[in-house]
């Protein structure tokens, strides 16, 4: 939940100003240190490979996969299908994790139980496993074009172990069978005979009347066009654009609920509700249920054979790469630019920059709380900010 905004990575500083029953004015202020980047500027792309996923501690194996995919579109490197396939089961493992300690952990803080830690210590374990088994003996982003030799058999296994956790932990079925809900009546009825704490959260949610809480009229994140991106990273305002992202003139969303959108559950909970509440936790874990099936159609590319990966990077000037990709938090951008084999430049945009934008999603879904009293309000300004899910601390302040 709440957690200290200090630290390297920095922090969110959110300040609401509450007049009797409702909220007013709504600041958001970031600490995140967002030209640390440049701190790679004269190194060789290895010693960044190494150093950066463990800055980043949060989601550091998608930072990882964004940094190497970035340096191979700027070297003209083209890695094997199995390579590119392998780092992304990595992150979408890693994005199970991410929704699973969300669920098990903050779910339960706000219900008031306690957190199911053995379901988190497990899913830990799979994935370290995973990774093993991915990348046997050796790191997992490298500027590498070796053939992978994954343990396909025990990689198999651990996606079935993933899945039963999540029969167990979340969702009392099979992740495949609760993906064919569909409305919310049988969604409600899930909530009413399932005793999970995402069952649990949902049906709060629900009982307080809440399902609707934090919409806005923000839109989705769309496709990028990389010559538009890279202009925009180019430009004298690009350190504003870093800090303060727009796209085409508008703020924007990026996450599990823009992902998920089109998932009929979601869609019908979203014609009720918009982009409130309870869309937002259902397509998380709508989300989780579809990754046991992810990764286990992607292991089909790491056979042998699968060839190289397309050349994607467009009409980028020579020694520039642009890398973009879905994170657990929404999507992650890195750019770098090569000069003689070493980096000139590094910049990275996170989704947290998109979602706590100053006038963005969490801002707009602040702005119209209404609460009987201060713990209730803190309760409803917390459980919106952990739902949109910063990739850093912050401080919630009441004023």
């Amino acid at each position: 939940m709440k957690s200290s905004a200090a630290g390297a990575e920095g922090g969110l500083l959110i300040r609401v100003k509450r007049a009797d029953t409702q909220s007013g004015a709504v600041s958001i202020h970031s600490t995140r240190p967002l030209s640390m980047p440049q701190v790679f500027a004269g190194n060789q792309p290895e010693q960044l490979l190494t150093t950066l996923p463990l800055i980043y501690s949060v989601c550091g194996r998608a930072q990882g996969c964004a940094a190497v995919e970035a340096i191979e579109q700027a070297t003209g490197i083209s890695p094997s299908v199995d390579i590119w396939q392998a780092r992304r089961l990595l992150v979408w493992f890693e994005t199970a994790r991410e929704h699973l300690w969300r669920i098990l952990l903050d779910w339960a803080e706000f219900l008031g139980e306690v957190p199911e830690r053995e379901s988190i210590r497990q899913i830990t374990g799979l994935m370290s496993e995973f990774q093993q088994a991915l990348f046997p003996g050796s790191r997992h982003f490298l500027l590498d074009t070796k053939v992978l030799e994954s343990d396909l058999p025990r990689l198999e296994s651990l996606i079935d172990e993933l899945q039963r956790l999540l029969q167990e932990a979340v969702f009392y079925h099979t992740p495949k069978e609760w993906l064919q809900l569909e409305s919310e009546q049988e969604l409600s009825d899930w909530m009413a005979d399932k005793g999970s704490i995402a069952a649990r959260m949902l049906q709060r949610i629900a009982q307080r009347q809440l399902a609707g809480l934090g919409r806005t009229q923000v839109r989705p994140l769309p496709e990028l066009d990389l010559q538009v991106l890279d202009h925009h990273f180019i430009s004298p305002h690009a350190e504003r654009f870093i800090a303060q992202p727009t796209w085409q003139g508008e703020v924007r969303e990026t996450g599990p609920f823009t992902r998920q959108a089109g998932h009929p559950l979601v869609l019908s909970l979203g014609a009720a509700y918009g982009n409130g509440l309870l869309p937002r936790l259902t397509a998380r874990l709508v989300e989780l249920a579809t990754i046991p099936e992810r990764l286990a159609t992607g292991l089909h590319a790491l056979r042998p054979g699968a060839g190289e990966c397309r050349d994607d990077r467009g009409e980028l000037p020579p020694g520039v790469g642009i890398a973009q990709l879905e994170a657990s938090r929404g999507r992650l951008i890195h750019r770098v630019v090569m000069d003689e084999g070493r980096i000139s430049r590094y910049q990275i945009l996170a989704p947290t920059e998109w979602n706590f934008h100053r006038q963005g999603v969490l801002a707009g879904g602040l702005a119209g709380l209404e609460a009987a009293n201060e713990e209730e309000f803190r309760w409803k300004a917390e459980l919106l900010v952990n739902t949109i899910d910063p990739c850093v601390g912050y401080d919630l302040a009441l004023i």
